[in-house]
């Protein structure tokens, strides 16, 4: 990094001309030539050269030191000119980005319930306070698989002060209640009414919708109250309505909207 000329040069005072001074008087006593020193000019600053360097003249009457410190350049290592310093103290300010739309969340691995038709958490993820602002806007795409057809399945979407069912807040609740609906593409979309703590969810609660509920009319929305002013946990959990099949959450994001 290039120095300002007033810099450069004390810190070459401390380093580089104590050097300098004591080979041109080693010189002057020690063999490189003879005469008396009558006098030393003050040091001279000159620009020669693509690098720092320094000469003497009349080193055996009165020397003058010169110190050459050229303008630094694209070849050149010296100080930095006063143009330069402008352009560069007006330069743009670092610029700081925020993408309107971003991941929260995503989880491709699948988990799976069977054997039993309890409701199973099959992921969860923790939103920590400060996370969310009071206007944003939640996308959840929930993709649910189905091993057997002896019975249907439910899938809902939570929220909770811990990563657990119990006192849980049902965000969503979607339900497939013929037993050859092996797959469901679940939408959902969680609207922020201008606080962390008043949310609207459309189509809360669907039996049998299409793959994408997002597509639905018919159903009322529904007004949620979860503080996310503190650490909330979301859950995805399942529950087979035969202990026969096997219900799957293949993979879900949360994607949230800012503007």
């Amino acid at each position: 990094m290039s120095l300002p000329i007033n810099e450069l040069v004390t810190k070459v005072r401390t380093t580089r001309i104590k050097t300098i001074l004591s080979n041109v008087f080693q010189s002057i006593s020690g063999g490189g030539g003879s005469g008396t020193v009558t006098s030393v000019a003050a040091l001279t600053l000159g620009t020669s050269g693509t690098d720092l360097s320094s000469t003497v003249a009349n080193g055996t009457t009165t020397p003058v030191i010169t110190l050459n410190v050229p303008t630094a350049s694209a070849v050149n290592r010296g100080a930095l000119s006063t143009t330069d310093w402008t352009t560069f103290n007006g330069k743009q300010a670092a610029l700081g980005f925020t993408p309107s739309r971003r991941i929260l969340y995503k989880n491709n691995v699948s988990s799976s319930t069977t054997g039993n038709t309890n409701e199973n958490i099959m992921d969860s993820v923790l939103i920590p306070s400060g996370t969310l602002a009071a206007n944003d806007i939640l996308n959840f795409v929930i993709v649910t698989t189905k091993g057997g057809t002896a019975a249907g399945m439910t899938a809902r979407l939570k929220a909770n002060a811990t990563a657990v069912l119990a006192g849980a807040t049902t965000i969503s609740t979607t339900s497939a209640t013929a037993a050859t609906v092996l797959w469901m593409k679940i939408g959902k979309e969680m609207v922020f009414k201008n606080s962390l703590a008043s949310q609207f969810v459309f189509a809360a609660t669907l039996t049998n919708p299409s793959s994408d509920i997002r597509n639905d009319i018919t159903t009322a929305g529904t007004s949620l109250t979860i503080d996310f002013t503190v650490d909330q946990y979301l859950i995805v959990s399942l529950q087979v309505l035969n202990g026969a099949d096997t219900g799957s959450l293949s993979s879900w994001y949360i994607e949230v909207i800012r503007t």
